[in-house]
């Protein structure tokens, strides 16, 4: 019988895998219901009646949870369709404020802001995973299409459920076991072999951020203990996988099933954190593209999605793929889209979300990179790059910036796109680009 302490993925059936995600999933909404955000339609006073299933632009309003740049560009294609917008976020000042016609500022506990939110929005999505599963809950409850469903988003942002829901439909992933306390740290290390790991968060990781590279059982425990693990917060110790490169793909599912899928792309990380992609991943092998496509629509479907996922993967030396993480929302390696596709992943989660025929994902042009503008290319006295000589000396660059006025440390700025013949001719101006660009301290 599988325990919490045993959950590897090596160690139980897809029938014991499939019985934890349905308990734990049930586990995470009983928990959080549990805080004091208890919203319905008859405590909040509302009407909200689902309409027709295929939403029309003039007509219809469009919510998003989240102000980042995805929702930036989500509220872009919903504008340029005509569709009115309503944003959701907790930030004062995001990247996509004064793209939408109507923005609400509040945590998403606010009832207030539920209620508002609710009465304005048709159809609901996000524009990144970490929204609480009650307010997408309450948000279904009142009447209004949260695509992708509260369900697959929760999947998503916890990681031990993610890697359970993976192994449930027969999905190859790393394997791992979740650790609920410092006293079963040390069977982890020798489950896994005492071998090198990667221990990860179950929940709010993203960018590098909230993992840590260990080898030892020493350094194991120290993760234990800086990452905050807890029977609350578990950890996920991962065997570190030598993998040849790290590959994605996007696929759209509408509410008729119907699916697209974008080409796959190559990923380059420096520090967790996306540095460059290509589309198509140059150099792929037919069964790896297969395996790809296959992996993503089964996905899909045991999820009953629909919207933008993005699936990502650890390719291996003979071409068999590992799965590595799911986004629920369009994805950093698909900005490109814009400039590279028929249909861009911005304009397909718009379809997806209001009913519409899904657009032609295919390339119109031979080949794309993108490549991610970190804080670290801007001065703290506020200088920024050159762009006037980059895009004087680059005609097909195009410079995209989020409008983020704050310098972290990795935070994204922004970043460029450039489409050229092959793969090859774009990574040559790549590393142009990257010398042209300071980098400061």
């Amino acid at each position: 019988m599988m325990t919490k302490s045993s959950l590897s993925a090596q160690t139980y059936s897809q029938t014991e895998a499939q019985k934890w995600v349905d308990e734990q999933f049930t586990t995470i909404l009983n928990s959080q219901n549990a805080m004091p955000h208890h919203c319905s339609k008859e405590s909040l006073d509302l009407h909200c009646p689902l309409r027709e299933d295929v939403l029309l632009p003039g007509v219809h309003t469009l919510g998003v949870l989240g102000g980042g740049q995805l929702g930036r560009y989500f509220l872009m294609a919903a504008k340029q369709r005509g569709y009115s917008t309503v944003l959701w976020t907790p930030e004062q000042t995001p990247p996509a404020k004064g793209l939408s016609d109507k923005v609400i500022h509040a945590p998403f506990d606010d009832e207030v802001a539920l209620a508002e939110f609710a009465k304005t929005a048709d159809a609901v999505t996000v524009e990144f995973e970490a929204v609480p599963i009650p307010t997408m809950l309450a948000l279904e409850s009142l009447g209004c299409r949260v695509r992708p469903s509260s369900k697959a988003i929760a999947v998503c942002q916890n990681r031990a459920l993610e890697r359970a829901f993976l192994v449930a439909n027969g999905i190859a992933v790393a394997p791992h076991v979740v650790v609920h306390r410092k006293t079963e740290l040390e069977t982890a290390f020798m489950t896994l072999g005492e071998a090198p790991c990667i221990v990860k968060t179950t929940r709010f990781g993203y960018d590098g951020k909230g993992q840590r590279r260990i080898t030892t059982l020493d350094e194991l425990k120290q993760a234990w203990k800086e990452l905050e693990g807890s029977p609350e917060a578990p950890l996920l110790v991962e065997h570190l996988i030598p993998f040849k490169r790290e590959v994605s793909i996007l696929m759209a599912r509408g509410i008729d099933g119907s699916r697209r899928n974008y080409p796959l792309v190559e990923n380059q990380h420096i520090n967790g954190v996306l540095n460059m992609s290509f589309m198509p991943a140059p150099e792929t092998q037919g069964h790896t593209l297969l395996q790809a496509e296959d992996i993503a629509k089964r996905l899909v479907k045991a999820l009953n999605y629909v919207g933008i996922l993005c699936v990502e993967f650890f390719e291996m030396e003979d071409g068999s793929l590992l799965v590595n993480e799911l986004a629920p929302r369009p994805h950093n390696s698909g900005h490109f889209t814009i400039e590279a596709c028929h249909v861009s992943q911005y304009q397909q989660q718009v379809n997806a979300l209001t009913g519409m025929p899904l657009g032609n994902a295919e390339m119109h042009v031979k080949a794309v990179g993108l490549m991610n503008l970190l804080s670290n290319r801007w001065s703290k006295k506020g200088d920024s790059p050159n762009w006037q000589e980059l895009l004087s000396r680059y005609p097909r660059l195009s410079v995209h910036l989020y409008g983020k006025k704050e310098l972290r440390p990795n935070r994204k700025m922004g970043h460029i796109t450039l489409t050229k013949k092959d793969t090859a001719m774009v990574e040559s101006a790549f590393d142009e680009i990257n010398a042209m660009l300071t980098t400061y301290d």
